[in-house]
């Protein structure tokens, strides 16, 4: 009887042990200014949280189990005179010293130091992740070129089309490869989160906006239920362009005429029917917005960074890389992030501003906008003439109903391209061929016409 209460009360020991040492790593440390360094003391302290969280289920198992058996053996063994009293005691004390004995980690005085430095599994990061500091989605994003048969450069991916679900096709949402792929980016960007945040609790945020994505999803299918009775009614009211919005929206087939269009989507509202692919999308760009929107930041600019290096600059920048991971220039590190940089100058493949006499050499303190990129900045004269083959500019003339040519060159404005549209198809207009207008005609005299001033004269008998 004596060893199992011994036991139990260890084990209440080691809980709070536990519990003061995960306290203290977290309260006696400022936050560090990099992504590897604050995990290597967040994650020796999440272990002991988890392993004191471990250990207090098992003492509750444990005592659950054992309470009433030990209730009963200690009432058989109450000593019924002094003599028996003393005699118990010595014997109870003769069973703790041999469990001592046995065990002498548990009576060690280092034993509070050896629980903190205990051994935990560390998180693992790709050299494209670079500690936790940016995302690798270069897999998903060949996927994506091959589920949406699209050609986009992988800067553009990372920083629009990711979360832009809207941008592709219906019958491209509704596919199988779609829910694939939205599937597979989901589980990258959980896995990636719960490394990168281990004290967020992303799995419970995660949760949480599936559950809204849910709500959401039945509240607007619950509403047309209520709103319309017959799908002619549907029809007539929202039309065929959103009705098929609709259906996207819910993750179901899009196809067909209107008329089984709103069929289909009256149905799946009265049966509160929805598609797995609607909560993928939720999903995944509540993960890309709210919980991993620093990192999606930081991969886009270091992807645009890396775009102007050489593959000897991107070496020595990956080697300076493991050597702060390493614990090697952690001092070095914390001294660059202070540079004095008033004017806001680029940084180098060095993490170091450029020289300033470069930075004015290349115009790169002038801005330029551009309205049809939606507002978008442009520093320096060279990125903004090239602005105007990317795909973003493009498919901002798209948008506006103009298809790209080299005549649209240096406009920014959407009010100024309208308005060159319209000259260049009134030009065009006037430049096709008229017979009234261009055909000639000449009369006896040698006069020579055009056929509706010919045909008017010949009428009045005037040639």
């Amino acid at each position: 009887m004596s060893s199992e209460l011994e036991n139990m009360r260890q084990m209440h020991e080691d809980l709070e042990t536990l519990q003061h040492l995960a306290a203290a790593a977290l309260q006696s440390r400022v936050e560090p200014s990099t992504p590897h360094q604050r995990l290597k003391w967040i994650e020796p302290a999440l272990q002991t949280a988890r392993d004191a969280e471990q250990l207090a289920a098992d003492l509750c198992a444990h005592a659950s189990k054992k309470a009433a058996v030990l209730c009963s053996q200690y009432e058989q063994t109450l000593p019924r005179r002094e003599d028996d009293a003393l005699s118990s005691f010595y014997a109870q004390l003769r069973d703790l010293r041999d469990l001592h004995r046995s065990r002498p980690a548990l009576a060690s005085s280092s034993r509070d130091a050896a629980l903190l430095q205990a051994s935990y599994k560390a998180a693992t990061f790709s050299g494209e992740e670079c500690g936790g500091r940016y995302l690798d989605v270069l897999c998903h994003y060949q996927t994506y070129l091959n589920v949406s048969k699209q050609s986009v450069e992988y800067y553009q991916y990372v920083r629009d089309n990711i979360s832009d679900f809207c941008s592709l096709a219906g019958g491209v949402r509704t596919s199988k490869a779609y829910e694939r792929y939205l599937s597979e980016l989901e589980k990258y960007l959980k896995d990636f989160a719960r490394r990168a945040h281990p004290l967020e609790g992303t799995d419970e945020h995660m949760q949480r906006a599936h559950e809204e994505a849910r709500k959401q999803i039945e509240k607007m299918l619950s509403e047309i239920a209520a709103t319309y009775g017959t799908d002619e009614q549907l029809l007539e009211q929202l039309g065929g362009d959103a009705l098929r919005e609709r259906l996207v929206e819910v993750g179901l087939k899009c196809g067909g005429r209107p008329q089984e269009r709103a069929k289909r989507l009256l149905k799946a509202a009265r049966e509160m029917k929805y598609g797995r692919i609607a909560l993928l999308e939720r999903s995944v760009r509540f993960a890309l917005d709210k919980v991993l929107a620093p990192e999606r930041r930081a991969t886009v600019a270091n992807i645009q960074k890396r775009l102007g290096l050489s593959y000897a600059e991107i070496e020595a920048e990956r080697r300076a890389m493991e050597a702060v991971a390493d614990g090697v220039e952690e001092e070095v590190e914390q001294v660059e992030s202070t540079l004095y940089n008033p004017k806001d100058v680029p940084l180098g493949w060095d993490g170091k501003p450029i020289p300033y006499w470069m930075y004015k050499l290349h115009g790169l303190n002038h801005e330029f906008k551009c309205e049809i990129c939606g507002n978008g900045t442009y520093k320096g004269p060279r990125a903004f003439e090239r602005h105007f083959t990317d795909s973003q500019h493009v498919q901002g003339l798209r948008r506006l109903g103009i298809g790209y040519s080299k005549a649209y060159m240096m406009i920014t404005g959407i009010e100024d391209a309208l308005k060159l549209e319209a000259r260049m198809r009134l030009t065009e207009a006037q430049a096709q061929f008229d017979e009234d207008r261009d055909m000639e005609f000449e009369d006896a005299a040698g006069n020579v016409m055009n056929r509706k001033t010919y045909n008017d004269l010949l009428r009045q008998g005037l040639i």
